[in-house]
């Protein structure tokens, strides 16, 4: 169980960079900046897990 809020990230589901690169770049500011903090699009991560490089 995480108590602590520096071990949490919050990441997004769809991340912004390949929306950006699959049409937001046309969209208007409003619109990408609701999208970027739209709560369905965000989820709380292990901050550890979210910040580790993982080499397959």
């Amino acid at each position: 169980m995480i108590q602590n809020a520096a071990e949490v990230d919050i990441d997004h589901v769809v991340p912004l960079n390949w929306a950006w690169g699959h049409g937001a770049s046309s969209w208007p500011r409003q619109k990408r900046e609701k999208f970027a903090n739209d709560p369905v699009n965000l989820i709380p991560v292990e901050a550890s897990l979210n910040r580790s490089t993982i080499t397959i």
